[in-house]
């Protein structure tokens, strides 16, 4: 009897092992076009996780979209993988509905060796009806290859306002810089975006116009930026429907920032690392005349609070629609208030529009000490006595 339940629970463990087997594989493709050769018919239902090195090709990456929209594959890592091409000049790049696929995924990361993808989650037709619509929750791209995540890379339109169902991103390091509208929709055309989170390397150093516009989820929790960010341009991360933020804080190598990359709103508070030089000042509100570009800090906002480090006041920039129509008025920066270095108020009131603010030096804090007049035990408490130094920081 007891020989007959080993053997029972033998079996049964032998068919979890089997199991597993099933839903996770790792096959190391040396044939390009042969991978579905290479996986059994039946786990090639039941796979859930699969990684693919080697070699891989048009053939082989259709193959992986027939498991991703009629079988099981949820989790695709190709990190390892190359792909190649009869034409050598195209091999490590994706093209248009590349995986030939409808469905739903939780992971993807695309090859390290990719040098460039475009619309390769699918494409629409001119009345937006989708051919292929690929999802992924979570994807994985980039690298010293593909430094640059251009337009289009994962939308499924070909406008410039095309989007992709990506709920979170992974940049590799290596990427330095994501293209003018690379994420982001206009108010009128595509799938509304669902990008939740951002994983920026610290290589990061150039976020384009628009790039993440209209993004509402991507607002719902704190955007994290390197500090290895040199320029961020216009209305990069603006969104209709977000909540502006009461505080922004800029990375330390900033150089080159638009006052509408964020939502504005009054009263809202600026901080601008030493290595600042430029600012552009201007948005196009609405319409097409030209009246309809105004300054963003002194007029669509008052009473703004910019904190700067520069010792040098950064040049604020214009279009000539908005030195035509706000400037002449001289509402630049009025009513804002701008805390600068010690001994830099009269460079910054003799320098450009910064004369409109009201400049007034910032005395940053240097240390915080915290002292206890009595030994304390596990369960005590005491108000301690905090010194600030200098005294008269204003921070």
């Amino acid at each position: 009897m007891k020989k007959n339940i080993y053997c029972l629970l033998v079996a049964v463990l032998m068919s979890s092992v089997m199991y597993a087997q099933k839903t996770s594989l790792t096959v190391d493709s040396q044939t390009p076009g042969w991978l579905s050769s290479m996986i059994n018919y039946e786990d090639q239902l039941s796979v859930k996780n699969l990684t693919v090195s080697g070699y891989i090709n048009t053939e082989d990456l259709k193959f992986m979209g027939t498991l991703i929209s009629g079988k099981s594959l949820k989790h695709l890592d190709l990190s390892e993988a190359n792909i190649v091409y009869d034409n050598p000049n195209n091999n490590n790049t994706l093209k248009e509905s590349t995986f030939a696929a409808t469905g739903h995924m939780d992971f993807l990361s695309l090859p390290i060796s990719l040098e460039e993808t475009t619309h390769c989650f699918g494409y629409s037709t001119a009345t937006y009806s989708s051919k292929y619509f690929l999802k992924v929750d979570t994807l994985e791209v980039g690298g010293k290859f593909m430094n640059v995540i251009e337009k289009g890379a994962f939308s499924f339109t070909n406008g410039r306002n095309s989007n992709c169902d990506i709920k979170h991103l992974i940049l590799r390091e290596g990427v330095d810089s994501i293209a003018d509208y690379a994420f982001g929709k206009s108010t009128s055309n595509g799938v509304t975006p669902q990008l939740r989170s951002v994983s920026f390397p610290s290589t990061m150093k150039y976020i384009g116009k628009q790039a993440f516009y209209n993004c509402d989820s991507l607002f719902l929790s704190p955007i994290i930026l390197p500090d290895s960010i040199e320029e961020i341009q216009r209305e990069a991360f603006y969104s209709d429907n977000m909540e502006p933020l009461d505080t922004i804080i800029l990375p330390k190598n900033l150089r080159s920032y638009t006052t509408s990359a964020f939502k504005w709103k009054n009263e809202q508070v600026i901080y601008l690392s030493e290595n600042i030089e430029t600012i552009e000042n201007w948005i196009r509100y609405s319409g097409s005349s030209w009246d309809d570009y105004y300054d963003v800090w002194g007029y669509m906002v008052k009473n703004v609070e910019i904190h700067l480090k520069a010792t040098t006041p950064p040049q604020i920039t214009h279009t000539e629609y908005s030195s035509k129509y706000s400037l002449s008025h001289g509402l630049a920066l009025e009513g804002c208030t701008a805390y600068v270095p010690v001994g830099c108020k009269d460079l910054y009131e003799s320098t450009g529009y910064w004369k409109y603010a009201t400049i007034i030096e910032e005395i940053f804090v240097e240390e915080i000490s915290l002292n206890c007049s009595n030994k304390m035990y596990v369960g005590d408490k005491q108000q301690p006595m905090v010194t600030i130094i200098p005294s008269n920081a204003l921070n």
